[in-house]
């Protein structure tokens, strides 16, 4: 049976697939209780949300949590936004090959699609997103660590 690999190597495997798409740039990896978390500037949103939207559409009875999303923060008296992504399963190993496996997929699915210009700006082409509802809660076939993370709304009436 192979080692498993350290944190260290799994960011440093995680940013080298994520600066390969060719649209956003890891700034920072860190973990917390044994996940992974990468902070991106974004230098082409369109490509990027495009590839997020495939990465979505794919990822489907996975076994593994991830979180694609923006974290706003100040920075010189400015509101400033990132790009968070956010990994974690019982496995993290595991999870991680296969996040990078699917944001590789991803990109090389919708490679010359991004390219291409609308016909009418602002309208969405075939196949991408105009907007998502996930009602919650939700089973995703997660372990129960995952899962826990997810919990029912309730109103203040």
């Amino acid at each position: 049976m192979a080692n498993k690999k350290t944190h260290e190597q799994l960011q440093l495997e995680m940013k080298a697939a994520i600066d390969s798409l060719g649209c956003v740039e890891v700034v920072r990896v860190s973990s917390r209780r044994g996940d992974m978390r990468v902070m991106c500037r974004c230098s082409d949103k369109r490509k990027w949300l495009t590839i997020v939207h495939e990465y979505e559409s794919r990822k489907k009875n996975e076994s593994f949590y991830s979180f694609i999303g923006q974290k706003y923060f100040v920075q010189n008296k400015n509101l400033t936004a990132a790009w968070v992504i956010m990994v974690d399963g019982d496995d993290l190993d595991t999870a991680v090959q296969r996040v990078r496996q699917l944001l590789l997929e991803s990109a090389e699915a919708v490679r010359g699609r991004v390219e291409r210009r609308r016909t009418t700006p602002g309208t969405p082409r075939r196949g991408e997103p105009k907007e998502y509802t996930t009602p919650l809660p939700f089973k995703t076939g997660f372990g129960d660590k995952i899962q826990a993370r997810v919990s029912p709304l309730t109103s203040g009436n």
